[in-house]
């Protein structure tokens, strides 16, 4: 399988790694004459390395900022832990069942099957739906970037329906 392109292949030493949520300061600078800067707060997708604790932004932090940088730090927070409990249950702790080798391998039977272990663990119905809305905008994400293997772009087009006149 090539894996040129955006998507790194994975290690076979993946189970050494956690994906999380880590929150990042940004000072900004109003204006020129500002004496105290604002500091923003985002949302950033971490690879945690278990075994030494170093942490590394990992690049999908784009999809959270595409989607929500200028949202509040807790609309990040919410979607960016919602990815990463669907990246961690698929690449990591169910990686022999799944046994993919690049996010380019991704289906929609991945994130059914993530949504309904959520269903069986007890969650409730609100918190199964936002992680459904986060993981149909990553897949459109990566879609549009055509960064899925299985998944095209025209799987997220809207159609327009006009009525047909009453008569």
């Amino acid at each position: 399988m090539d894996h040129s392109g955006s998507i790194v292949p994975f290690s076979r030493r993946i189970d050494e790694l956690r994906f999380g949520v880590q929150s990042v300061g940004i000072e900004l600078w109003k204006g020129h004459r500002d004496s105290e800067p604002v500091v923003n707060r985002h949302a950033v997708i971490v690879l945690q390395n278990k075994m030494n604790g170093r942490l590394s932004v990992h690049p999908l932090t784009e999809f959270i900022f595409h989607y929500w940088k200028y949202r509040a730090y807790n609309s990040q927070r919410l979607h960016a832990n919602y990815l990463c409990a669907f990246l961690n249950y698929i690449l990591i702790e169910n990686r022999m069942k799944y046994k993919l080798t690049s996010l380019k391998e991704l289906r929609f039977s991945h994130a059914t099957e993530f949504l309904n272990n959520l269903t069986r663990k007890e969650k409730s119905r609100m918190t199964v739906r936002k992680a459904e809305r986060t993981l149909t905008l990553f897949f459109e994400f990566l879609a549009k970037k055509k960064l899925l293997e299985h998944v095209d772009e025209s799987a997220f087009k809207k159609k327009i329906l006009y009525n047909a006149p009453i008569g």
